[in-house]
């Protein structure tokens, strides 16, 4: 499987929230498991790993407080170069 992702491995947790950025809060802290987001993350790192999906961006919120952001697998492995994937990358559907 691919390297561990914790989901506190994003950006660090704010203390004054703002409408461009929402804070950073643990799981826990927003009564949600730290083990179901932590599995959440497995999931994907599975499929990736299957090459069922090439990467993904995960972000849970709750109460409008950031849980989990975090970016699995590759943008573009189909092209041969190694461009991991960015929480900041935006997917668009062709279909």
């Amino acid at each position: 499987m691919g390297r561990s992702i914790s989901p506190t491995d994003a950006e660090p947790a704010c203390t004054t929230p703002s409408r461009k950025s929402p804070c950073r809060r643990a799981p826990e802290t927003l009564g949600l498991c730290p083990q179901r987001t932590q599995r959440l993350l497995e999931v994907m790192q599975r499929e990736v790993d299957r090459g069922y999906i090439p990467g993904a961006v995960v972000m849970l919120m709750r109460h409008g407080a950031v849980a989990l952001h975090a970016a699995i697998g590759q943008r573009d492995p189909a092209s041969g170069h190694a461009n991991a994937m960015q929480t900041s990358d935006i997917f668009a559907s062709t279909r």
